[in-house]
């Protein structure tokens, strides 16, 4: 008994001892344990979990404080078919104008009468301009709230779905992805749907939205959130390629809209540099593309939460949007 219990004592010391070891390495080499963005606990959480979108926008009126000394409050209003507030529809309309894109389209960090949908919507007088973004989303999800959105409203006549480079590496569900968004859970955003390429027929799988995996002791341990990372990128299994992932997603949405008489346009907001891949398929399936750079290395995006474009650039961004629209707005 005695040997057994000594025998007992110098495994777990020397676990203990090695486990000890492997996690001074890992802090040393900057991996660090989980840890928390620092999103502001008081902030409104403006989204809630959807069983086959991960997340959509929750319906009412929040108050975001400023981001910084030098800003102002800001009013975020979600009607009740979830989409943000963009000001006094026109009485007689030619149908609806549905805007679909992540936190820039949304106008994240902006009042609602400074986003480029409002702004977009005092401009044409003809349409109602119907904002669906939605903060994080990739094309994927965008192309999962359009089939649901279609279904519904079918007053819709154009569809723009908002594009930037990391739209591409959300639609395949990369795990650095999931995770960010765990830690931003305070926001609402839970769970992610992603989709991949069938080997055999090249078309499009969709998968259910996956949760990040949360083992004991990850805020305090490196070698647990490492061992989490190891298996969420295994569970995922992201291997495919994001732009050709993504090509088959913009013909899916491009199939859906010409199936419903809507006409669809691509609107870039990275500059061509990030779509080169993307130009020859618009080009043959005639695809309507619109490039309106935003750019978030300058003055023009908000104090405090620079990753967002500030609204003298989302009325910069308006105006290249009707200008390519090509439509008749009066």
């Amino acid at each position: 008994m005695r040997k057994f219990f000594s025998s007992s004592l110098i495994f777990f010391s020397s676990f203990l001892l090695a486990f000890l070891f492997a996690e001074v390495l890992l802090r040393f080499n900057n991996q660090n344990p989980w840890g928390y963005f620092t999103v502001d606990l008081n902030e409104p959480t403006i989204n809630q979990p959807d069983e086959i979108k991960g997340w959509d926008l929750m319906p009412g009126n929040y108050i975001f404080q400023p981001y910084s000394e030098s800003g102002k409050k800001f009013n975020v209003t979600i009607n009740q078919d979830k989409t943000r507030y963009t000001g006094k529809i026109p009485q007689k309309t030619l149908g609806d104008i549905a805007i679909f894109g992540g936190s820039i389209s949304l106008g994240h960090a902006v009042d609602d009468e400074k986003h480029y949908p409002f702004l977009l919507q005092k401009k044409i007088k003809n349409y109602a301009i119907k904002n669906y973004s939605v903060a994080g989303y990739g094309t994927h999800q965008s192309f999962l709230k359009i089939e649901e959105v279609v279904k519904k409203n079918k007053k819709i006549k154009i569809i723009i779905v908002a594009f930037d480079k990391h739209a591409e590496i959300r639609n395949i569900g990369d795990e650095f992805w999931l995770r960010n968004l765990t830690k931003y859970s305070k926001r609402g955003v839970l769970s992610l749907p992603y989709a991949s390429i069938e080997e055999n027929s090249g078309l499009i799988k969709r998968h259910k939205p996956v949760k990040y995996l949360k083992l004991p002791l990850r805020e305090q341990s490196s070698i647990i959130t490492k061992i989490e990372k190891r298996i969420m990128k295994y569970k995922l299994k992201t291997k495919q390629n994001p732009a050709e992932v993504t090509k088959q997603i913009i013909l899916e949405i491009e199939k859906l809209s010409n199936n419903n008489n809507i006409k669809f346009f691509f609107l870039n907001l990275s500059g061509d540099k990030a779509v080169t891949e993307y130009l020859e398929i618009f080009k043959t399936k005639k695809i309507n593309y619109i490039d309106c750079e935003v750019d978030l290395n300058s003055t023009l995006v908000v104090a405090g939460e620079e990753g967002h474009p500030n609204a003298e650039q989302h009325q910069m961004l308006s105006d290249c949007i009707f200008k390519n629209l090509k439509i008749n707005a009066t």
